[in-house]
């Protein structure tokens, strides 16, 4: 089987790819450049990361540090989660107006009673 090393990642580029498919050599052409580009856009960095985190823990349990380690990565890195923040920033301002007005209102009534 293949052994990947930083040594190797940081001699070689593809050996991440390698480490990643080692059958790629062996698909037709276009489908290895589809997998290529896929695995580079979408795969590589959060790869090498995990790759790294799991040489410095050398950790007992590989899956499970894995499994821990992929929904942390998800979580800071979800591109959904900056629109989520920015929308429930837009509901607190839009509560703290609302409770604003409400008491504005309740201070109206009061007056005009």
């Amino acid at each position: 089987g293949f052994v990947f090393s930083t040594e190797q990642k940081s001699r070689d580029p593809a050996a991440l790819r390698a480490f990643c498919s080692p059958r790629l050599h062996q698909m037709p052409a276009v489908a290895a450049a589809v997998y290529e580009e896929y695995l580079e856009s979408n795969m590589r960095s959060m790869l090498e990361a995990l790759v790294e985190a799991l040489l410095r823990s050398q950790p007992e349990d590989v899956e499970g540090f894995s499994a821990n380690w992929l929904l942390q990565w998800h979580k800071e890195h979800d591109p959904e989660q900056q629109e989520i923040e920015k929308l429930r920033a837009e509901r607190d301002h839009l509560r703290l107006q609302r409770d604003k007005l409400n008491e504005e209102l309740q201070d109206l009534q009061r007056g005009a009673q």
